[in-house]
């Protein structure tokens, strides 16, 4: 088999590093009801493969709203080099109780 130049799981922390930023954001703070979920990402580059837990990962904001926050993502390799580099990556508010009811009417639809 080949190997995954980046694993899905090392993709899912990539997406995930801007989170710890937007919970901790003034501009986000004032909806703890909301939870901000990926919705576009402009460019995706993967220029070399990632070496399972031998990386770091930097996201740079773009800005952030009650609308939107983005970020730009860059991991780099143990040498500074980068491997992966995510453009304008963008995640939108969506309430909880939104998610809890489309997770019910899932759960109907499969009935």
């Amino acid at each position: 088999t080949e190997a995954y130049t980046i694993t899905p799981g090392e993709l899912d922390a990539v997406f995930q590093s801007p989170g710890v930023s937007f919970m901790g954001s003034s501009a986000l703070a004032s909806s703890k009801d909301e939870l901000y979920i990926p919705c576009y990402i402009r460019k995706l580059s993967l220029l070399e493969q990632i070496t399972a837990g031998d990386y770091v990962i930097r996201a740079r904001s773009r800005g952030q709203s009650h609308k939107a926050a983005e970020s730009d993502l860059t991991v780099y390799n143990r040498q500074g080099r980068p491997c992966l580099v995510v453009e304008e990556f963008v995640c939108a508010p969506v309430s909880r109780q939104t998610l809890l009811r489309e997770k019910r009417l899932n759960k109907l639809q499969k009935l």
